[in-house]
C-alpha cells in the first residue's frame, strides 16, 4: 500500500559544461546536473487502525514519493546528445539529504532513492533501479546527511537517464507486529542529487 503527498517540488541547477581530453586524443563533454526535490512522506491512512492505536494484526507497507524530471525542456541543450546516441556515461557524484521536518512515532530503517521512467513513484517500482539508499531516520530526527550511492547500478540507470525525462523516487517500507502502536505521523524530506553524463562531441 502506497502513502503519497503531492508536496512535491524540483530545482534544477542550470548543467555545469566541461571540456576533457580523453586518453585517445578526441574530446569528449562532460555535463554534471544537480537535481532536487522536496516531498513529504505520510502515514495516515496506510494502516488500518488509527496511530496510537494496538495494530490488530502483523502488518507492512510501503510509503513513497516520486517526481519526473523533463530535462530535454530544462537543459535543451542535451537534447542533441542524446537525439544522437552520443551519451557514453553515467556517474553519481553525490546524493545528500536534509530532513526538513519529521513528526513519526517510529523510526525507519532505511530510505532507498531510485530512478526510473516517467511516472514511478515507488522505488520498489518493477522498472526502477535503486541508486541510493540514506540511514536509519529516527522518529523526530532533523539535520542533513549523504546518502550512501550504488555506484554498481550506475549503468543499468543509465538508460533512463540518458533518456534525459526520467523519474526519481524516494520510500521505505514499514512493518509493525500485532499489539504494537499504529505508526503515524510525517517525514518531510528533501533530496537534492548530483550526476554527470559523459558524451562523445557531436
Amino acid at each position: 500500500m502506497i502513502a503519497e503527498r503531492s508536496s512535491l517540488r524540483f530545482a534544477l541547477l542550470i548543467a555545469a559544461l566541461t571540456l576533457l581530453s580523453a586518453a585517445c586524443g578526441e574530446e569528449e563533454f562532460e555535463f554534471q546536473q544537480s537535481l532536487g526535490f522536496t516531498g513529504t512522506l505520510g502515514l495516515s491512512d496506510v494502516f488500518q487502525a488509527e496511530a496510537g492505536e494496538p495494530v490488530p494484526f502483523d502488518d507492512e507497507a510501503s510509503v513513497a514519493l516520486g517526481v519526473d524530471f523533463l530535462l530535454t525542456e530544462l537543459s535543451p541543450e542535451l537534447k542533441p546528445y542524446k537525439d544522437q546516441g552520443l551519451f557514453t556515461q553515467l556517474r553519481f557524484d553525490q546524493i545528500k539529504y536534509e530532513i526538513l521536518e519529521n513528526t513519526l512515532t517510529t523510526d525507519l530503517e532505511a530510505l532507498d532513492v531510485a530512478v526510473g521512467p516517467l511516472g514511478t513513484k515507488d522505488p520498489d517500482a518493477e522498472a526502477a533501479v535503486l541508486i541510493a539508499t540514506l540511514p536509519r531516520i529516527e522518529a523526530g530526527q532533523l539535520g542533513t546527511g549523504e546518502a550512501t550511492i550504488l555506484r554498481e547500478n550506475a549503468a543499468a540507470a543509465s538508460k533512463f537517464i540518458f533518456d534525459l525525462d526520467f523519474a526519481s523516487a524516494a520510500g521505505t517500507i514499514i512493518t509493525v507486529r500485532q499489539g504494537e502502536p499504529t505508526p503515524g505521523g510525517n517525514l518531510k524530506i528533501k533530496i537534492d542529487m548530483t550526476f554527470t553524463l559523459v558524451a562523445d562531441p557531436l
